[in-house]
Formats: C-alpha cells, structure tokens, sequence
C-alpha cells in the first residue's frame, strides 16, 4: 500500500529470514496509526500460519508485511468478484500448492488505518471471502472450510442485522 511505510531494516532482515529458514514467503507484524506515523496506537497481533486451517479463519497477512519468492504463482487474480480480497485468495493459492510460511514476530511495517474505508466494506468483504472459500471447496474438497465459512456467515449477517436495526432506530436520552 502506498501509504504504508517500512521500518529500515524490513527487508534485509526478511531476506536473510527467508534464507536461512528456507521459507517461500515471510510476512511480520506491524504497527497501527491513523493520522501521524508518530502515533502509533496498536501493534497488529497476527500469527504463524502453520497450515491451511489458520488461514482460513482470518487472513493474518497484511500485504505491506510480505516478502516472497517469485514463481509463476505469484499474481493477484483482478476478478471482481476478489476486490479487496485478491491478498488472501494469493496467501490461500500459495499455501494450498506448497509454499512454505515464515514469519517475523516483531513489527516491520507502519500500516495506516482508514476508519471509513474499513466500516464501509466490512460486510462486502465477507461476502466476498464466503465466495472464495466455496470455490476452495469446489476445487480442493479435500480443505474442510466448514467452521471458516460458517464464521464468515454469521459475520455477515450479524453486521447486516446490527446495521439494519442502528440505522432505522432512533434513540433519545
């Protein structure tokens, strides 16, 4: 993301990372902010992924953080139906075809949160990833996505539920 910012020293230490423990793609943590890069307000807790399972819940890679071999694999699919979530569809296509994860455990990367761009796609993203994990199934149904589409769901339906109502209702005090 071109609002993001690297700390100075990201990617040596994500190459030599990757070399040394013969991973294919190596992502970190990273800080939060907002306005000003100097307030940083929250350090994003994202973990290993160790296997498909852990991808499946949440996308715990943030684009900004990564660094990863090249290959004939690696390419964003520009569909729309993936807008906003081409990242993880990559992340999920190169684990599922064998690309070994690493992952830094320490903030590399300053990433700028834009509150409304955020709330206005949040339902939009979840369909989206219901979408992604039934064509997972169609052509791996091998992957159980079961519990990661079912969590999915209820998030979407419970956002439209909760917006539905909030929107409609007014409250006096």
């Amino acid at each position: 993301d071109d609002d993001d910012v690297w700390i100075q020293t990201k990617l040596e230490r994500q190459i030599n990372f990757l070399k040394e423990n013969n991973y294919d793609l190596v992502n970190s943590q990273m800080f939060l902010f907002r306005e000003n890069i100097n307030q940083v307000y929250k350090i994003q807790k994202n973990k290993s992924i160790k296997s498909i399972d852990d991808l499946l819940r949440v996308n715990q890679i943030n684009t900004s953080t990564v660094f990863l071999r090249k290959s004939e694999l690696v390419f964003f699919d520009e569909n729309n139906v993936l807008v906003s979530i081409e990242d993880y569809a990559l992340w999920i296509k190169l684990l599922i075809n064998g690309y070994s994860f690493g992952f830094i455990n320490e903030p590399l990367t300053y990433y700028r949160v834009l509150d409304n761009y955020s709330k206005n796609n949040w339902k939009t993203k979840h369909l989206r990833i219901i979408y992604l994990l039934i064509q997972i199934k169609v052509s791996h149904p091998e992957i159980e996505i079961l519990m990661s589409l079912s969590n999915h769901l209820v998030k979407y339906i419970t956002k439209g539920f909760f917006t539905k109502i909030t929107s409609h209702r007014k409250i006096s005090i």
